[in-house]
């Protein structure tokens, strides 16, 4: 991604690095923000609203089955729920 402060736009030329052209894109993700050719937040917080809506959804559904709290929690921070010795297992389906 090329950043460009100055007023009158240009066509820029291809940069090198190490004999191979560096390709020009109008967005990326680099560490784990989306970083736009414009500079604005507008892609980061859509992806980030796209995840917790289908964070969201899913704990919905969770819900609507009465499933336990501890259960909601542990999906919620992402944690494999394992059973302990004795408990039933827990299988939901989402139509």
């Amino acid at each position: 991604m090329v950043v460009d402060f100055r007023r009158a736009k240009r066509d820029h030329s291809p940069l090198a690095t190490n004999g191979s052209s560096v390709e020009i894109v109008k967005n990326i993700k680099f560490l784990g923000v989306h970083l736009a050719e414009n500079l604005t937040w507008t892609l980061n917080t859509s992806s980030i609203t796209k995840r917790a809506q289908q964070r969201l959804y899913f704990l919905r559904k969770l819900r609507e089955a009465h499933l336990p709290s501890s259960i909601l929690t542990t999906f919620y921070r992402g944690q494999k729920h394992v059973p302990q010795p004795g408990q039933a297992r827990v299988t939901v389906s989402v139509e």
